[in-house]
């Protein structure tokens, strides 16, 4: 008996004192335990949740008040084990460790309590925030969040970034250098397209730096560089931008390279380097700032040298927009070529290569209310001809007046001062004062009607070789007209509840008398103005509907017909001028229908015709047709464009435009564009009779655009047998 009472004794003692240090200590380091009964064949399931003490300290020290903020690291798992003398945890079997919007999820884990480093092994998956990882296995510092990832992947869900590697670390925040890895934005196991490099440095919505990438379509290797810098976001960031590649007959080997700078938050610029083998290098920059809300620019500037013909080829475009006060605004459009062949040689676009000139302006302006003052600089480059004849405003200065009304009484007064200096290398040149004030009014004769009588009178001063001439010359007219209508109840016609019609009838007369201008200079419209006595009538018909339902009210004019003609007194036996229609109709979105003709009432035929008709679905197609017809010169011009969204991912579209006359197209643009998840090609086509150009293009999700090739053809004989 005494030597059983002796083991209890002793078997008591050690329990107190096993008991004593985690009374001692538990209270700190284990905040909680639970087991959880799993049914017939129970595991203890633990849970324990651990302030991470050393960390606290470290943040009490250096910011007391953000050390209360600090959230517990909960660990969960089939089985836990704590080892107080290396304050660690150690967990197996269905782990997961979660922390402030953080969740790990293992098979087996290890984490060091003092210093918040963890291991996770066996089926790795973290998530947190935007971002999940799964991995074989995970070294990382749970406070920190940093860390090395081995045979991982991570998926970042905002712009769908996809990053594999063999080992990656992570470095900082949305921070990754990775060790054989790989990039795309394409959710597919074997994705699409892919870059894959033996060192790569990830900073998601930043950019991608690696060395030793090579470019995958699916599993087969397409492009190789040893140095790479791609954004990956959609904000501005600096970083090369994918090269452009192509061939033309014209050009031979084209490769287009740029390199995008991000200077600060209020300016960027992007330089160029160009080759074309059958030309050389050209070079270029493109600046863009915005200096303050009301002020901000752009210059361009590339430089190009024919290597065959010793041709230089020198393009300046710079546009700057400043509005220096509430009423003072200064604006600056320079566009200068070397050559005015240019745009025909080398430019895409329709716009710039049927440009007949170039205009280049400075213009400071100060407005009122009713007026304005300014002074403006223009120059015109002529790139059908020779420029030396070109006339210029070196400078022009002058101050507009707009309906200023005169006291109480029902007078307007509006007046126009203009000084301009006239330059060009070849021909007249010399100076101008032109002035002219005109007194208006509007009499309400009642009934509706309004009349509105104008006189103006024009002075224009010349200073040409020294010698100065002026004439003087007055101008007469009035107006009357007014509007009737009715307003129709229609009961949802067309969506509409009312529908207003207005018959606006208008007669004006207008005289200028015959003033011998024939010793004045010529250098514009103003310098000869042409005796009138003529009187011009019109009658147009409006329906404006009512549109009301669940969303909104509005109201449109869907119908508009207008009929004019003049009527010449000086012009003897035909004093008629031609008629002229204007037609418009349209529909709230499908259909938009305008037209205009002029007919001669002697000869019996029209003298120009125009139309347009444009439809446009609910569903993302629309078309488009446009005719030009005159007589004299005989001419008829067609212009047709559309496009059209089939099976949601395929976008055709196309413009045509065709001389009627001559019997050939001036130009055929047709694109295609196949969108995927993360992927979209485009095939674009353009003839015209002196070139034949197919581009196809590649857009990569998340990284921009890469023109891949084109191909360039003398002439279109296939479309002009």
């Amino acid at each position: 008996m005494g030597e059983k009472c002796k083991w209890i004794i002793i078997g008591f003692a050690v329990v107190v004192l096993a008991g004593f240090p985690c009374s001692l200590y538990g209270e700190e380091k284990v905040k909680e335990v639970q087991v959880e009964d799993k049914g017939p064949t129970p595991q203890a399931k633990q849970e324990k949740k651990v302030e991470d003490t050393a960390l606290k300290e470290e943040k009490k020290r250096k910011d007391p008040k953000k050390a209360d903020s600090d959230t517990p690291v909960t660990i969960e798992a089939d089985h836990i084990e704590y080892y107080k003398d290396t304050d660690t945890y150690e967990a197996w079997g269905s782990v997961k460790i979660t922390q402030d919007g953080t969740h790990m999820e293992s098979d087996y884990a290890i984490l060091d309590n003092s210093s918040g480093d963890a291991l996770a092994t066996g089926n790795v998956w973290y998530e947190e925030a935007d971002s999940i990882l799964i991995a074989d296995e995970v070294e990382m510092n749970v406070n920190t969040k940093l860390g090395v990832i081995y045979k991982g992947r991570i998926f970042q869900r905002p712009d769908n970034y996809h990053i594999e590697g063999d080992e990656m670390e992570k470095v900082g925040e949305d921070v990754y250098e990775i060790r054989s890895g790989s990039f795309t934005t394409c959710d597919a196991l074997v994705p699409p397209w892919r870059f894959r490099g033996k060192d790569v440095r990830v900073q998601l919505n930043d950019n991608i730096v690696g060395r030793d990438v090579v470019f995958y379509i699916k599993d087969v290797p397409c492009l190789y560089t040893p140095y790479i810098k791609v954004p990956i976001k959609k904000d501005r960031q600096t970083g090369f931008l994918l090269p452009r590649i192509g061939y033309s007959n014209q050009n031979g080997f084209i490769l287009q390279n740029a390199f995008y700078w991000v200077m600060a938050d209020n300016m960027d610029s992007t330089y160029y380097l160009d080759y074309r083998g059958k030309i050389g290098f050209g070079g270029g920059i493109e600046y863009r700032y915005i200096l303050n809300k009301d002020a901000r620019g752009e210059l361009y500037n590339y430089y190009m040298k024919d290597k065959e013909v010793g041709q230089d080829y020198w393009v300046l475009r710079y546009n700057h927009d400043h509005q220096i006060t509430k009423r003072l605004q200064g604006k600056a459009n320079i566009y200068y070529l070397s050559e005015p062949a240019y745009y025909q040689r080398f430019s895409t676009v329709t716009e710039e290569r049927v440009q007949r000139a170039l205009e280049s302006n400075f213009l400071l302006s100060q407005n009122w209310q009713t007026s304005r003052l300014y002074i403006l600089n223009q120059y015109r480059q002529d790139l059908t001809q020779s420029n030396a004849g070109t006339l210029q405003k070196l400078p022009e200065a002058g101050y507009v007046l707009t309906n200023y009304k005169v006291g109480k009484l029902p007078l307007y007064f509006t007046h126009e001062t203009t000084a301009i200096n006239f330059w060009r290398k070849e021909g007249m040149t010399g100076q101008r004062l032109n002035i002219y004030p005109q007194l208006s009014s509007a009499l309400n004769l009642g009934s509706g009607f309004v009349l509105s009588p104008r006189a103006g009178f024009r002075e224009r001063a010349y200073l040409v070789d020294g010698d100065i001439t002026d004439k003087g010359i007055y101008d007469l007219g009035a107006s009357i007209g007014t509007k009737i209508f009715r307003i129709f109840e229609v009961d949802g016609l067309g969506g509409m509840s009312k529908v207003k019609h207005s018959i606006e009838p208008s007669i004006s007369y207008t005289y200028i008398p015959e003033v011998n201008q024939y010793n004045l200079p010529q250098f514009d419209g103003i310098d000869f103005i042409q005796q009138t006595n003529k009187v011009t009538y019109s009658l147009t018909n409006r329906l404006i509907g009512k549109l009301e339902d669940e969303k909104r009210k509005r109201i449109y004019e869907f119908v508009t017909l207008k009929l004019s003609q003049d009527y010449d007194f000086d012009k003897g036996d035909e004093p008629l001028s031609d008629i002229t229609m204007e037609a418009m109709f349209r529909t709230t979105e499908f259909l938009k229908f305008n037209t205009g003709a002029t007919y001669n009432p002697y000869s019996g035929y029209m003298t120009s015709f125009n139309t347009t008709l444009t439809l446009r679905g609910d569903t993302p197609w629309y078309f488009s047709i446009d005719e030009r017809y005159t007589k004299i010169p005989e001419a008829l011009f067609l212009t047709a464009e559309g496009s059209v969204r089939l099976f949601k991912s395929l976008d055709l579209s196309g413009k045509v435009w065709y001389d009627a006359t001559q019997k050939k197209f001036l130009e055929v643009d047709l694109r295609g564009t196949y969108t995927s998840q993360c992927w979209a090609v485009t095939l674009l086509y353009i003839g015209r009779p002196e070139e034949t150009q197919i581009l196809l293009s590649v857009d990569l999700k998340g990284l921009g655009s890469m023109k891949l090739a084109s191909f360039s053809m003398e002439g279109y004989e296939r479309l002009n047998p």
